[in-house]
């Protein structure tokens, strides 16, 4: 019986926590949601069921803000970030895009004991534009969690997930990968246009206990965007915390400039 499972986002993808990540310390973060009741899963509460794993996508500005950037539709004159800014709502307020390159968080976990077999990730171009134009907005900071990272090129006719790196363990990094309610992985996707603004989504074939299905990672029902930054009017630097970085930026005036 094939199933679709469309992502929870709570801010706005990868591969692989070096090590098993604690179902209450890896969601907390983004405020995630179990598409299920706990009554469903959990031994002397309810009956098992097998299924598709829950996945938490952060795309930005979130537990995971390593290489966080937007292209705004704005002169950079005009760009004003207050102190102790809220990233996510600073950027839906300027109508932002995603700028290259493009880090995707992802939190993938069971919803019972029953193991879930993920494979054959495929990265699916919905749409490509010419890229936007605009003053590009960066935030620079640092620290994450345990990951599996791998990478995407979003200007080839068909972009696979490529990969990067190995475990603790010293194996390379690469599907298929197993989870379970106690037991989850956190990826992270670098995805890279260099040549357009390009809509695009992730799927992933799961299986588990006779049962499969096809995993849907996006952006709350939406596709991913990015945009290349060949556009680009200015460049302006803040950091995590909104102090504006002028030894960093060019072209962009700062704020009270």
């Amino acid at each position: 019986m094939g199933v679709v499972q469309r992502s929870l986002v709570a801010g706005g993808f990868t591969l692989a926590a070096i090590g098993l990540i604690a179902v209450a310390s890896v969601l907390e973060p983004f405020g995630a949601r179990v598409v299920d009741s706990a009554a469903d899963h959990v031994p002397g509460l309810g009956p098992q069921k097998p299924g598709p794993p829950t996945v938490v996508t952060d795309n930005g500005a979130g537990a995971y803000c390593d290489g966080l950037s937007w292209l705004v539709p704005a002169k950079a004159a005009t760009l004003r970030v207050s102190e102790g800014v809220d990233w996510s709502k600073w950027a839906r307020e300027n109508k932002t895009v995603r700028a290259h390159p493009q880090m995707i968080g992802f939190h993938l976990q069971g919803t019972s004991s029953a193991e879930v077999v993920l494979s054959d990730p495929k990265v699916v171009i919905d749409k490509r534009r010419p890229p936007l134009k605009g003053a590009q907005a960066s935030v620079n900071c640092g620290g994450t969690k345990p990951h599996r990272y791998v990478e995407t090129d979003l200007d080839q006719d068909h972009p696979t997930l490529n990969p990067v790196g190995v475990d603790a363990d010293g194996r390379a990094i690469d599907f298929p990968y197993r989870v379970t309610l106690a037991d989850s992985e956190f990826f992270v996707v670098e995805a890279r246009s260099t040549g357009s603004d390009v809509d695009w989504h992730i799927e992933v074939r799961w299986s588990s206990a006779g049962e499969q299905g096809t995993l849907v990672i996006d952006d709350d029902g939406k596709p991913f965007r990015v945009t290349a930054t060949s556009g680009r009017t200015a460049e302006c630097v803040w950091t995590e915390a909104g102090s504006f970085l002028a030894g960093l930026s060019k072209g962009c005036q700062g704020p009270g400039r």
